[in-house]
């Protein structure tokens, strides 16, 4: 699969909006790949083209190469592409923030919990046996 050595490939959980799996499910049963191979191969796809386009060093010019031999359809989808994905990674950093901003509000919850009670002066004690 994709060039690689079995032992080279590795297994991650990847949380994504559900209509951006749900387009990415419909490129990969038109493509007739599985949804793995289906991602696998845009991100290859955006990374083959991200270091074509820094061997140009000018995006346009890159572009205008691209278009000259005929390659403007898969730019179009590779740039459709990327924009969802970065849109699943933005949506994705977007709810661990929340989830951080969320800890940190327990935590500073706990912690004006432990000053009231060390401020009314309460001893612990160890229950006896």
């Amino acid at each position: 699969m994709f060039g690689m050595d079995e032992d080279r490939l590795v297994q991650f959980k990847l949380m994504l909006p559900a209509s951006l799996k749900a387009d990415l499910e419909a490129g990969a049963a038109e493509a007739r790949r599985s949804l793995s191979q289906h991602i696998v191969g845009i991100l290859l796809g955006v990374q083959k083209l991200a270091n074509e386009a820094e061997k140009f060093g000018d995006p346009v010019a890159f572009i205008e190469n691209a278009v000259a031999h005929g390659e403007k359809d898969e730019i179009r989808l590779m740039r459709e592409e990327t924009i969802k994905m970065s849109e699943a990674v933005s949506a994705a950093f977007e709810s661990l923030k929340r989830r951080e901003d969320r800890v940190q509000e327990i935590e500073e919850q706990l912690i004006e919990r432990l000053k009231a009670i060390e401020t009314m002066n309460v001893r612990f004690t160890k229950p006896q046996e």
